[in-house]
């Protein structure tokens, strides 16, 4: 078979380990995150006295904790970060091949969108990859905006989307609560189904209660916006070449690091920050406070999720500290077919034609799951690539987008 120019595997130039490594790296978060939604902790399926009941459950409070300040929404924030970042390197490594990089690019974002809406409508209705696709064609009509905007637009977007256009349900009939959405959902029934029906059932649920609310309430086009942001922003970084040289960049680096991360950190306890004002005397509307309180906690995961990356970039430059980050290089080369795998794995250890586990364990078991999962992903993903050039599905996609079939297995000289 003949192997052309676009369908070969990427060249070295054009690969970078550190972003493979740093994305690896966020997949365990992603994997345990998308792990406690099927454990019932973020799907309105499990009550929470439930999980007070657990043996475990004094355990489970801190290590909630520390899940909810270390890595909620910043491991998905350094996904999305990175496919902006991708998204420009893969444009110019198109346009220098002499490949038209938009109507290729295009091509690859339709894949993308067709693979995430069979996922989502037809597997789980918590996935991304949809909505990633869905802003990647907003992304294509932003190649021409000047870096300083991508910046101040993406931020924006990356703070803002999900506090406003996120609770867009209250201006459509919702019943205004603030503390939780205005979900239509039996807690009884979705437990019922979810441990004890079959996948079709499951799925039929999610698409009656999850998906029609996010299309409703203004969640789904949050989940755009937001994640047009951190692309945006990730494209700006991929246009000054920060992250192809980070030994010329370390003292931005170090200090980016050194601001963001205590500062995400003090933001992110938003109910203090809103506590004190509240002593200086301000008297906000119930609204107002929780969209401030939301604010308050999208500039801290913006800003912790600023930090991840600096603080990565400059263990990266240490020989010592780079070769034990490199471990997680593989499983982010494979990082499609590794994040559809865990939607696999999860439903069979929680729902009812798998183990089940749903209800039953808290999230310090959840933890040490996602611990064994990706332990094993990471051991996989090394092996499969030692004998061929890309992971299942990340092949597939590249047939796809350049219409040709590339090479598949590794040629060893």
């Amino acid at each position: 078979m003949k192997v052309t120019q676009t369908t070969a595997p990427v060249a070295p130039q054009d690969r970078l380990v550190m972003i493979d490594a740093l994305r690896g790296a966020a997949l365990f978060g992603v994997l345990l995150i998308n792990m406690m939604w099927f454990a019932g902790m973020d799907s309105e399926s499990v009550t929470r006295a439930t999980f007070d009941a657990l043996p475990t459950a004094a355990l489970d409070a801190r290590v909630d904790d520390l899940v909810d300040l270390l890595v909620s929404a910043k491991a998905i924030g350094v996904f999305s970060f990175l496919f902006g970042v991708g998204f420009a390197m893969q444009l110019e490594s198109l346009e220098r091949r002499g490949v038209s990089p938009r109507r290729r690019y295009a091509r690859r974002l339709t894949g993308l969108l067709i693979l995430g809406l069979v996922h989502w409508l037809a597997i789980w209705s918590g996935e991304i990859l949809h909505v990633y696709a869905v802003a990647g064609f907003i992304m294509l009509l932003l190649t021409r905006v000047r870096t300083r905007w991508l910046v101040i637009v993406g931020l924006t977007l990356a703070v803002l989307a999900r506090p406003i256009a996120g609770r867009l349900y209250l201006l459509t009939g919702g019943d205004g609560s603030l503390l939780t959405p205005a979900l239509d959902h039996d807690m009884a029934q979705r437990l019922q189904v979810f441990a004890h029906g079959s996948f079709a059932d499951a799925v039929a649920l999610q698409f009656r209660q999850d998906i029609y609310w996010k299309l409703t309430s203004g969640t789904a086009l949050a989940a755009v916006l937001h994640a047009l942001g951190r692309f945006m922003v990730g494209m700006a970084v991929a246009r000054k070449g920060l992250l192809r040289d980070p030994a010329a960049h370390w003292r931005g680096a170090a200090i980016l690091a050194a601001i963001a991360l205590p500062v995400g950190f003090v933001l992110e306890h938003d109910w203090a920050v809103l506590g004190f004002l509240l002593d200086l005397g301000w008297q906000p509307q119930p609204l107002a406070a929780e969209i401030f309180k939301h604010v308050c906690a999208s500039v801290g995961v913006v800003c912790m999720t600023a930090g991840y990356v600096a603080l990565f970039m400059l263990l990266w430059m240490v020989p010592a500290t780079r070769r034990a980050l490199s471990v997680f290089a593989p499983a982010g080369r494979m990082a499609l077919t590794n994040y559809l795998s865990h939607t696999a794995i999860n439903y069979l250890l929680f729902f009812g034609f798998g183990l089940a586990l749903i209800g039953r364990v808290g999230i310090t078991v959840c933890l040490a799951l996602s611990v064994a999962v990706y332990l094993s992903q990471l051991v996989i993903s090394r092996w499969w690539l030692k004998r061929w050039n890309y992971g299942p599905f990340e092949w597939l996609w590249r047939w796809w987008t350049h219409g040709a079939r590339p090479p598949f297995r590794r040629v060893v000289a």
